[in-house]
């Protein structure tokens, strides 16, 4: 989604499956901080449970004490993909 949207990330969560369990049952949404709120009231009122996992901003991707600049992964990402598809 970082890089889609061209935007730094904070990950604010360390639980794995949270980030990358995605299945018929649990999905990832980026919402701006206004919809966000009514998404949550919304689940909250649905029975559905919601959690955040952090924000969008900046030029940066950070996961716990660990961060990089967006466009260095991004190179590196589009590289591999390169290198071994290419």
């Amino acid at each position: 989604m970082a890089v889609a949207g061209g935007v730094g990330v904070t990950i604010e969560t360390g639980d794995m499956g949270q980030l990358f369990g995605e299945d018929q049952g649990r999905y990832i949404i980026a919402t701006s901080f206004d919809k966000a709120e009514a998404l949550m009231v919304a689940a909250g009122q649905a029975g559905v449970p919601l959690i955040s996992l952090g924000k969008f901003g900046g030029d940066m991707v950070r996961f716990g004490a660990s961060e990089a600049p967006l466009a260095d992964l991004q190179t590196a990402w589009r590289g591999a993909f390169a290198l071994h598809f290419g």
